[in-house]
């Protein structure tokens, strides 16, 4: 098995016989500017390598070397020196890589049962020496990589998402969908790549980067980087002898995601070629104010035999020169409504692709949702389903079961959150599987539900714990797609939206529209977070309202009410003595009242005539944040179900109990008790699942919170046997209160004997 397994990635990893031509490289444009490349060629210092290796994550899987990346940055101050000079001696040409840049491929099984190659996930295992090295070049090319990718390419590069591809995508789907009128029909074509990262000829890549600008030296480090790899096989415990790759990049190497998107550059430069010599048309979106012809491994083309012919013939070069290959078997075709039947036909069978179907995906996610809203979606109580029973049989602790909701089953949903409203049944549905989860006895997998998860919400310091109500949170995640638009407005999603749904206007003053797709749809729910929570900055104050506009400070009332509108002032700057950059004190206080006057008094001028912009008030930054956003939302939840936000030190009771160096499982008991969420008889008599309710240790009175902390005679004697002060008891406040007070009196107890010894 292992003598078949270094077969078929020796194979792989061989570069193709066929020569690449230069009909392709013709039509690339320099991009990298003189400028970009002195940024990118300056001297390396050892700050750059200390921050690369803070940046790393910690615990990935050991490398050939045996170390994995907290090591270097746990004892950075012993070996940090040493490590700087050996990258930096590497980075300037002094030493090779060949020593640090042996990887091992470990195959991880995609199936239960595989029985051939392509059924296996390579994981590609670097040193950590040479990502150090790689991670500073990436640093580097990130800071420019903007300028030289196409922009329909969403992920990797910063300031770009990868949930922009999908929501323009389902946007072009949308329309294509809607589109039953014209004589004129477009299909889209959904490419899958074989092995898209093993494939790529090198030969290719240098050439790429040459014709986009790139200067010869920094090729150069570039190309050193993916020549000197070295790779070993290991399967089953056992290692392959080493052998060196004529082509590919490595998936876990930093730098391969920004090499493959310069060779994808080659593809969009084609489609763009075509674009020009109007062969292509692309699909237009809002009437034609935009039009796009390709969204990463998505073209978009008329549906005509001319159409298909082209399509062909820009994949038949792009696999030439760079060396990839299109499955088929997995390529998806989608017709627009007022394509006929028999157009389909031909064009498919022309192309050699599927067609569309609406259990079909792109980027993980369903590509049409219609009515059946819940079926699209059901694949999330499939999946949360199988994590519970994956974990059920492993005995956790109740401080291992938040850990494993919060990082697991929470974590689930969120790529899916941030372009998709979920039903509000669905949502109850996946609350219903981690409820029954966390209140779940570990032999049984049955327990008591002691609380709803609302409930269960609530932030730790308020009496919850801390967990998401999942309709709140996928709100919280459309909200920030919405603070995106807004912020960003020439970014390619915005500019798409604009063009179909709102051409005149803004986003928070859009109508929803006629036959609006559902990702459009989605955003606009979560639009009204957002305008609550914006507030105006004075800069100028030219384009702020005085009465209508929020700008006055605080987090409540931003807005003047309550006042006579006064017609001869309108704008904030006619408040101001624009000679020495203050406020007009005497027209302010003629306008509005006391307590307004003061607050737009303590608003600071700025002498230099800034803009004014609009920022989110719940953060100080101003910037929008899922959290902020989450905990404005769960909030409001707060109090439309009357939960008491607690009274009487409870909250101090909380912050102290979750602060406490104890385990996790401590912590929970001790929420539990005081929030009377125990198992003990009188709970279990409410439920008719106790025959008797007498205390079985002192057989006297009912066995309830207020008699197993306070009047049991047996656990008083064990409160005294280990000097704990007793407190003085008042029934009247209840068990719960009591227990909290006690405890808030201990800490304070402990934290001045602690003061005193220091």
């Amino acid at each position: 098995m292992l003598k078949i397994t270094s077969t078929y990635f020796e194979k792989l990893f061989s570069a193709s016989a066929e020569e690449s031509e230069e009909h392709l490289l013709g039509f690339v444009k320099r991009k990298v500017t003189a400028s970009m490349n002195e940024a990118l060629l300056k001297q390396f210092t050892e700050d750059e390598i200390c921050q690369a290796v803070k940046e790393m994550p910690p615990l990935k899987a050991p490398r050939v070397d045996g170390f994995a990346a907290i090591f270097f940055q746990n004892y950075w101050h012993i070996i940090g020196t040493d490590i700087s000079n050996y990258c930096l001696a590497i980075l300037n040409g002094q030493l090779e890589f060949e020593d640090i840049n042996r990887t091992r491929i470990v195959l991880i099984p995609k199936v239960d049962k595989p029985n051939n190659m392509s059924q296996f996930r390579p994981i590609s295992l670097c040193n950590v020496l040479y990502k150090i090295i790689a991670k500073v070049l990436v640093n580097r090319m990130s800071e420019m990589i903007d300028d030289c990718i196409n922009e329909a390419q969403g992920a990797f590069i910063p300031g770009r998402l990868i949930s922009d591809n999908v929501l323009i995508a389902y946007e072009i789907l949308h329309s294509l969908k809607m589109k039953k009128r014209g004589k004129k029909g477009n299909f889209a074509l959904k490419l899958d790549m074989s092995k898209a990262y093993d494939r790529v000829e090198r030969d290719f890549l240098a050439g790429m980067m040459n014709l986009l600008g790139f200067h010869n030296d920094w090729i150069v480090l570039i190309m050193r980087c993916v020549y000197s790899v070295s790779y070993s096989i290991s399967l089953n415990g056992l290692n392959s002898e080493w052998f060196s790759p004529s082509r590919g990049l490595r998936q876990g190497d930093p730098l391969s995601p920004y090499l493959f998107l310069i060779c994808a550059e080659g593809f969009a430069t084609l489609l763009e070629d075509a674009k020009q010599r109007g062969i292509m048309e692309g699909a237009p979106i809002g009437r034609g104010r935009v039009s796009i012809n390709h969204l990463r491994l998505h073209s978009f083309w008329d549906a005509t035999r001319e159409g298909a012919r082209t399509v062909q013939e820009v994949i038949n070069e792009y696999e030439r020169n760079a060396g990839q290959r299109v499955n088929y078997d997995k390529s998806l075709i989608y017709f627009g409504a007022n394509v006929g039947n028999t157009v389909k036909e031909e064009l498919t069978t022309l192309l050699g692709v599927r067609l569309e179907s609406s259990l079909e995906k792109y980027l993980g996610l369903p590509v049409m949702v219609g009515r059946r809203k819940m079926w699209a979606f059901n694949m999330f109580i499939d999946r949360f389903r199988k994590r519970v029973e994956g974990w059920s049989l492993r005995y956790l602790s109740m401080g291992g079961k938040e850990v494993f909701i919060k990082s697991v089953l929470q974590a689930t949903p969120i790529y899916a959150m941030q372009c998709f409203l979920f039903p509000k049944t669905l949502c109850n549905k996946l609350e219903i599987i981690m409820n029954r989860f966390w209140w779940a006895n570990n032999k049984s997998l049955r327990g008591i539900r002691w609380s709803c998860w609302d409930k269960l919400c609530l932030p730790k310091y308020d009496g919850g714990m801390g967990f998401k109500n999942l309709f709140m949170f996928n709100k919280a995640l459309l909200a920030k797609q919405v603070w995106r638009i807004l912020v960003q407005p020439q970014c390619f999603l915005a500019r798409v939206l604009k063009a179909r749904y709102y051409p005149f206007t803004d986003v928070l003053n859009a109508k929803v529209g006629s036959y609006p797709s559902f990702t459009w749809r989605s955003i606009c729910n979560a639009r009204e977070l957002i305008s609550d929570g914006m507030v105006w900055r004075v800069g100028s104050g030219k384009l702020v309202n005085i009465w209508n506009d929020p700008w006055l400070p605080g987090k409540e009332q931003n807005r003047i009410l309550g006042h006579d509108i006064n017609s001869r002032w309108t704008t904030v700057n006619q408040l101001m003595d624009e000679g020495n950059s203050t406020w007009n004190r005497e027209l302010i206080e003629e306008l509005v009242d006391e307590d307004t006057a003061s607050r737009i008094l303590a608003i600071p001028i700025s002498g230099d005539n800034k803009e004014d912009t609009q920022v989110w008030k719940y953060e100080g930054s101003g910037e929008y944040t899922v959290k902020s956003g989450y905990r404005v939302l769960s909030t409001i939840l707060g109090r439309y179900n009357n939960y008491s936000l607690l009274e009487d030190g409870s909250n101090a009771f909380y912050k102290f109990l979750w602060m406490l160096n104890i385990p996790n499982k401590i912590k929970i008991h001790n929420w539990r008790l005081v929030n009377n969420m125990l198992p003990h008889y009188s709970n279990l008599a409410k439920r008719k699942l106790a025959v008797d309710s007498i205390c079985l240790l002192c057989k006297e009175a009912l066995e309830d919170s207020s008699h197993l902390m306070w009047h049991c005679n047996l656990l008083r004697c064990v409160w005294t046997h280990f000097q704990i002060p007793f407190p003085n008891i008042d029934d009247s406040l209840g068990p719960q209160k009591c227990f909290a007070q006690m405890f808030i009196e201990a800490a304070e107890h402990q934290r001045s004997i602690i003061a005193i010894s220091t």
